[in-house]
């Protein structure tokens, strides 16, 4: 399939909600110390693996992807066992009904169950997730409390050659991505200062991104994250490449980044698509911070993402790939240079 699906599916079924990441990160961490020269944290839980150039003067390039991925948090129980929970990022509880969720307890003990109810809902305050307990205080017996996180459970399959289903790949395909990109670097001379990282709580208000930038002041950021198609409106389609996300809920492109991107796209001989988005990335925290920094996506679509069965097409992450490894490869300090020009 032109990728390593046992690491994506590590990756993909690994549970990461916002606030709740540090076993996505610790796994990623094991990868990034392999291919790099140092680990960097900041002081919610976001992680970069900086690869040095030998060019003593080198720009700063930021690659990141966010480690959290929608889910529940547990708000209270019913004398009958049933648990109360509390939407962890945006999710529509009509998809939810009949779903698998695993729960995390206290003492990071597993349990699976699902979500209870038989009919639509107005919303999640009226849905209840079953874990097989009777009662309350079998509940609270097993260190299930308040706070506790709560995941779709699925598994990670291929259904054809060209497409893989997944809970999360908002955004494991990040993930996945910046550990495939320090190993394809690892042996590769750059003329910038490569960090390649994870971000936590993006699905909260991308407040790692805000943080983690600020550890690092980078140059330039590149964001990498999974969209949703819209193949109705001909706006993201599965097969068609890499998007060009000119317009989000919280950035505007930088056209210069957007035409430059295009370019590398035409230069690896890889598809890519003009998209734009209702919602938001990391990238429109990234690009306010300091007095601005060179900002871009690198994005390719997903069918229902926030669900427990998002499906993405191999040949769009292999075009990913290939692009950004171009991009990398490219960048030096005149030409990120011209780029802050762009807006003179």
């Amino acid at each position: 399939m032109g990728l390593n699906f046992n690491l994506l599916k590590k990756v993909c079924e690994c549970n990461s909600i916002s606030g709740d990441e540090q076993s996505l990160v610790s796994l990623i961490k094991e990868y990034y110390k392999e291919y790099s020269d140092e680990i960097i944290y900041d002081n919610l839980g976001s992680m970069v693996a900086l690869k040095k150039s030998r060019n003593k003067n080198a720009k700063k390039v930021l690659v990141l992807a966010h480690a959290d991925e929608v889910g529940f948090m547990v708000s209270g129980v019913d004398n009958n066992g049933d648990i109360r929970v509390n939407p962890i990022g945006g999710i529509n509880p009509n998809i939810l009904l009949g779903d698998r969720v695993v729960l995390k307890s206290s003492d990071n003990k597993l349990y699976r169950g699902i979500v209870s109810n038989s009919s639509v809902v107005d919303g999640i305050k009226d849905i209840r997730f079953n874990f097989g307990f009777d009662s309350k205080e079998e509940v609270l017996k097993n260190n299930i409390e308040i706070g506790n996180s709560v995941c779709f459970d699925r598994e990670t399959i291929k259904i054809n050659k060209k497409r893989i289903v997944s809970k999360a790949l908002d955004n494991r395909y990040g993930c996945f991505l910046s550990i495939e990109l320090l190993k394809e670097l690892k042996d590769v001379e750059l003329d910038v200062d490569l960090y390649v990282g994870v971000s936590v709580q993006e699905e909260v208000g991308c407040r790692g991104a805000l943080t983690i930038t600020n550890k690092v002041c980078p140059d330039m950021a590149i964001v990498l994250d999974c969209s949703p198609c819209d193949e109705k409106n001909k706006n993201g389609i599965l097969g068609k490449g890499v998007l060009l996300r000119v317009k989000d809920a919280n950035m505007l492109a930088f056209r210069s980044l957007i035409n430059y991107q295009k370019e590398m796209c035409k230069k690896a001989k890889v598809p890519c698509q003009y998209f734009v988005s209702y919602g938001g990335t990391d990238a429109g925290m990234i690009h306010k911070s300091f007095n601005g920094i060179l900002t871009l996506t690198h994005c390719i679509c997903a069918k229902n993402i926030h669900t427990s069965s998002s499906m993405i097409d191999v040949n769009d992450y292999n075009s990913a790939k290939k692009s950004l490894i171009y991009m990398l490869k490219d960048l030096h300090e005149e030409r990120i240079e011209n780029f802050k020009m762009g807006n003179r």
